[in-house]
Formats: C-alpha cells, structure tokens, sequence
C-alpha cells in the first residue's frame, strides 16, 4: 500500500522499504547465477602451456622456454610457478620474479618486453595443442 504525505510526497514505509531490499537481492541473486552460468570458466585452458623459441637471436643465441601445467621448465628442471591468465596477458610469477607475456589472438606467438633489450617475440615449437584448437 502506497502512503502520501501530508503534501503528496511518497511515503517510504517499513513494509515498501523490506520490499524494495527483496527484490534488489533477488536481481542480485540472479545476475550473479547467470554469470558464474555463462561467462564464468574456472578450467580455463592455460594457452602458454608449451614449448617457445625466441625469434630472434637473444644476446646470440635461440633462446627457448619451456611452460608446463606445473610451472617453467629451465635448464632441465621444473620450477613452481603460478599463472594468472587476463584475456590474452599471462602473468607468469615463479621464485625469480613475475613477467608478463602477451599471446597473440592466434596462439602461435608471445610477446615480453624485457627492460635492457626491448620487444622480444617468441614462437611456439609444434602445431597448437588439441585444447587450444577452435572449434
């Protein structure tokens, strides 16, 4: 039930305000549940998972890195790493540091600015896996 006021101004009363409260978490209930439904992917494939080779030469030599579910693999040892993945930025955080790689839309190369050399591009050693293959 609607209240006026003495000079026409809608009254908020208990019973409106709970109602309004309701209906807010509702919609809130409810676009969170399409979200996490549609958009929201917690396997995501990890796309630098593989095996790189720098393209150029760096400091005179190929240089080549090795990402695997479980971390870097460097000089024939596995090193702990962790992976957050932002659209097409993968931050890669090991006990050395963090380095950001950006991975082009094709999945084929990867890209590091390093501070003393500049742009570095690298590509991927083999077909793309299965998992990263469109549909």
């Amino acid at each position: 039930m609607v209240k006026t006021g003495q000079y026409g101004r809608l009254l908020i009363t208990r019973q409106w305000a709970f109602l309004v409260l309701a209906l807010l978490g509702v919609g809130i209930g409810v676009g969170l549940f399409v979200y996490f439904s549609l958009f929201y992917n917690p396997h995501t494939v990890n796309p630098i998972i593989g095996k790189w080779r720098s393209e150029e030469p760096y400091f005179g030599t190929t240089e080549y890195l090795q990402f695997s579910a479980q971390g870097v693999i460097q000089d024939g040892s596995l090193i702990h790493t962790t992976y957050k993945i932002r659209n097409n930025t993968i931050y890669v955080e090991t006990n050395l540091g963090e380095h950001k790689y950006v991975i082009s839309h094709d999945r084929m190369r990867l890209f590091i600015h390093k501070p003393r050399v500049g742009k570095l591009t690298y590509l991927r050693v083999g077909p793309l896996p299965k998992e990263l293959q469109p549909d």
